[in-house]
């Protein structure tokens, strides 16, 4: 973001996975070069439940510029 540009670019997106009753996996898919998300993510955040997860993704969204939350 800038004054010739006001409008911060996405350049992360953040999606929950549950994969147990009790495992939450947050990945982060990066912005590719062309403009699209790139196809392999990484994972970045685990928790034991849905709320510790969607709370550690709204902290990102309040510290960092960019981050998107994809919906399923």
């Amino acid at each position: 973001m800038s004054i010739y540009n006001p409008i911060t670019p996405v350049q992360f997106a953040l999606k929950i996975r549950q994969f147990a009753e009790d495992s939450f996996w947050v990945y982060r898919y990066d912005m590719g070069h062309n403009g699209f998300l790139k196809p392999v993510p990484r994972i970045v955040f685990y928790a034991n439940d849905l709320a510790s997860a969607e709370q550690w993704i709204e902290k990102q969204h309040r510290s960092q510029e960019g981050c998107v939350m994809l919906a399923d």
